[in-house]
């Protein structure tokens, strides 16, 4: 068995596409989530694990809405290698502008090259400065947001 952390999702991250994922979770929302863990998103097969999903709100957008920091922690019947890229599958409920919206996940893979730059497993001791470096211009990003967020 293993068990590692890993930076799900981060609004500070941008995908391949050039688009930002923000998950949006409501004051009243879990602040945790049990998923499956999949191999390369391949659901035709048994899940390899599952990862506990965090929920860190990290912006209030809304009277009761909040954007979240998304981590995780999974637990897999496989070896993982360090840095191993992670991608988390979930609907869209809007977009606007280069945002895509969510809310809720519906699982988290093991994948070669992530959707998300970034999304991977961390060791705990790197973690805060993982934090740290995307937090280096956190006063502008979240400016930035707000600012697409309200048009």
């Amino acid at each position: 068995m293993s068990k590692s952390l890993a930076i799900i999702s981060h609004p500070f991250l941008d995908a391949k596409d050039g688009k930002r994922d923000l998950f949006i979770r409501r004051k009243d929302d879990p602040k945790s989530q049990l998923v499956p863990l999949y191999d390369h998103h391949e659901y035709d097969k048994d899940p390899i694990g599952t990862c506990k999903l965090a929920f860190i709100p990290i912006l209030k957008t809304g009277a009761s809405e909040h954007l979240c920091l998304i981590t995780g922690l999974i637990d897999c019947n496989h070896d993982i290698g360090e840095h191993q890229a992670v991608s988390i599958a979930a609907p869209v409920i809007r977009q606007i502008g280069k945002y895509n919206l969510y809310q809720d996940a519906i699982e988290v893979s093991l994948v070669d090259i992530p959707h998300l730059s970034g999304a991977k497993l961390v060791q705990f001791n790197e973690f805060k400065n993982a934090l740290n470096v995307l937090y280096a211009n956190a006063q502008k990003e979240l400016a930035q947001i707000v600012k697409d967020l309200n048009g």
